[in-house]
């Protein structure tokens, strides 16, 4: 058989259209193992799969949780579940509200923020951020900065009934 002609094409065949798979093949041994990947393994995983919303300067776990969802987002991107999802790894409890959510224009929308440090530090990142991830066609309205406290308020109430003595009036003509 190894000198048939016939099986050495069909052999040599079977590798050309193989290869490309088998190189895939090793992505997933990767993939397998990103919760124990370092920053510079992540780095170059992110730039081999053009993540193009990735920051080598985020924390380990939000490159993990990026490399990690990078093919849902790829699905999705250009739509309001991607920008969700990369500004919820990037930014605590960032939330996107389309026009009707938020009561604006057509094709505009508002981040809801609960992270002081978001907006403050890190704008410029969430705005390139954001830029790389939604639709050409859409446009950021407004950051919305929500912040809560705790604090003592007090209310009082009060009834007070007012009395009226009562006329009598009759018209005579």
């Amino acid at each position: 058989m190894q000198e048939d002609g016939c099986v050495k094409a069909l052999s040599e065949s079977i590798n050309t259209i193989f290869q490309p798979t088998s190189q895939d093949l090793k992505k997933l041994s990767d993939w397998d193992r990103i919760d124990s990947m370092t920053e510079s393994e992540l780095d170059e995983l992110a730039w081999e799969c053009n993540v193009t919303w990735y920051d080598k300067s985020a924390p380990i776990d939000t490159k993990r949780n990026l490399v990690k969802n990078s093919d849902k987002i790829f699905m999705t991107r250009a739509t309001a579940a991607a920008v969700e999802e990369v500004i919820a790894a990037y930014f605590n409890g960032a939330t996107m509200l389309e026009h009707w959510e938020a009561g604006c224009d057509p094709h505009h929308f508002k981040i809801e923020c609960s992270d002081p440090s978001t907006y403050t530090d890190n704008l410029q990142l969430f705005l390139s951020t954001l830029e790389k991830v939604k639709r050409k066609s859409q446009w950021l309205e407004s950051i919305v900065l929500l912040l809560m406290g705790e604090g003592n308020m007090y209310v009082g109430a009060g009834a007070s009934e007012l009395l009226f003595s009562s006329f009598d009036c009759t018209n005579e003509f």
